[in-house]
């Protein structure tokens, strides 16, 4: 019982790291394709009033029209990793609470049960996670005016330079 108590701040340290507070905002990655097939990849800095879209390639900016636009593709960190640990530390940390509060013993047997249940729950929560990370991909053709704006504001919120005049 007492190793378990000295390896748990160990184990929330690893679970929960301290937020870089003094990170500069990184734009999430996107995919272009306009209507004359040219594709542009890169992070997104800003959203200009006049409805153009500045990206950040790795050769030069590039300022797209919106109207020009056929499809935008948001790329997504997968969290599969994240799903996993916090599958595996949810349910192997309950069942052995669980266990150690009604007066079990700590056994051999109890270490392998709570380590099929941590790994059974590591994969469900990895699954979780990768259908949690999945890029998106928007029509932009296909949309009307006020939709345009809609996802155009989103897009303003996720940019690295939110407030561009």
């Amino acid at each position: 019982m007492k190793g378990l108590i000295s390896i748990s701040p160990a184990i929330l340290l690893l679970a929960f790291p301290p937020l870089p507070l003094a990170k500069e905002k990184p734009g999430t990655d996107r995919v272009v394709l306009t209507k004359d097939n040219k594709t542009h990849r890169g992070e997104l800095i800003t959203v200009k009033q006049n409805s153009r879209l500045l990206l950040s390639d790795r050769r030069a900016d590039v300022t797209v029209d919106i109207q020009e636009v056929r499809n935008l593709t948001i790329i997504k960190k997968s969290k599969a990793g994240k799903g996993c640990l916090y599958g595996a530390l949810g349910t192997g940390g309950s069942i052995a609470l669980g266990y150690l509060l009604e007066g079990g013993v700590a056994d051999e047997l109890f270490y392998i049960g709570v380590g099929g249940w941590a790994l059974i729950g590591g994969i469900i929560g990895a699954l979780f996670g990768a259908a949690a990370g999945r890029d998106e991909t928007i029509l932009v053709s296909t949309k009307t005016d006020a939709e345009l704006k809609e996802i155009l504001n989103q897009l303003h919120s996720k940019a690295r330079v939110p407030e561009y005049n």
